[in-house]
């Protein structure tokens, strides 16, 4: 067993989460690295074959999508305002499911439609309006890659839907459950396959107080792209884990800016999207204004030569 005295790992989650607003992050690392000798990595072997991540875009390529809202309606010059955020600007990030305060890293999502909607999450852009321009970086991925693939939080799953009173037609509570089943089938015992949850907890949660700001999270994504000295494990590429954004009916991916740096992502084009939102009947519409958008040798965003 990997965890000599389950009973202290399930207290140490119980008190953990009770005191969490009380902790840095330095003290949650401390507590955490002294607990968790081992933490559960589900690694996926990302082969890139062609059509693998089944996207209708990309002519059999496998695509990541990241969105950022315009700026006074006009959509960003250089691809590097696009990507991962930049050393200059730094300063602005806060916390994230996946970042410290100050620390970049490249989010994004399987298609476009959850790139846009996790763009505009934080802040409520629609509170006060009902629609908003998007620019969407997208990257072709050319080399396989190594991805840790959080499970789906069953916990989390039922209480967004019970809270928010619709049915997803995509993935129900009967899915995740199956798959909670499957995945228990993969671990020797039961506290392994718990401390696995308590981490997918952390990324799904829906209603993350500021306070928290991500902590337990952060945790996990340090270890699992070995910046915690003693705990390394094979490199890894990037962590994919349910959105919250799209109902968890879709998938978003967190990588290292290193895998960029690396040229193992290779920018394609941009889009601009109006993204509109009819809070009558709950429902959100995507109109590509501006399609194929390429950039010159020095990354500057063309926006004059487009397609419909």
């Amino acid at each position: 067993m990997k965890y000599k005295d389950p009973g202290n790992v399930q207290s140490f989650i119980k008190r953990l989460n009770e005191n969490l607003y009380k902790l840095s992050y330095q003290e949650v690392q401390i507590d955490c690295n002294s607990i968790f000798k081992y933490i559960p990595t589900p690694i996926v072997d990302f082969e890139n074959n062609p059509n693998q991540l089944g996207q209708r875009m990309g002519g059999g390529s496998n695509l990541i999508f990241r969105a950022r809202p315009n700026e006074n309606n006009k959509p960003f010059d250089y691809i590097s305002q696009i990507s991962y955020v930049q050393e200059n600007d730094r300063h602005k990030i806060g916390y994230g499911r996946a970042n410290k305060k100050g620390e970049a890293m490249f989010y994004g999502a399987f298609n476009y439609a959850t790139a846009c909607i996790e763009a505009i999450t934080k802040g409520n852009r629609f509170e006060n309006q009902n629609s908003v321009m998007l620019t969407v970086g997208v990257w072709k991925i050319k080399t396989p890659l190594k991805f840790v693939q959080l499970p789906y939080s069953e916990k989390h799953f039922k209480g967004f839907y019970d809270t928010v009173g619709y049915k997803s037609n995509k993935i129900k509570l009967e899915d995740v459950q199956k798959d909670s089943k499957e995945l228990r089938t993969h671990f020797e015992h039961d506290i392994e396959y718990e401390v696995m949850q308590f981490f997918s907890d952390e990324f799904a949660k829906f209603d993350m107080e500021e306070i928290c700001e991500y902590k337990i999270s952060n945790y996990y994504t340090d270890r699992v792209f070995n910046r915690i000295k003693g705990f390394e494990i094979e490199e890894i590429d990037g962590i994919t884990y349910p959105s919250i954004a799209s109902s968890y009916q879709e998938r978003n991916i967190v990588l290292k800016p290193e895998v960029i740096d690396a040229k193992k992502l290779e920018f394609v084009s941009a889009i601009q999207v109006w993204m509109v939102y009819n809070a009558n009947i709950n429902e959100m519409n995507f109109y590509p204004i501006k399609n194929n958008v390429k950039a010159d040798f020095n990354g500057k965003l063309n926006w004059e030569i487009y397609t419909k």
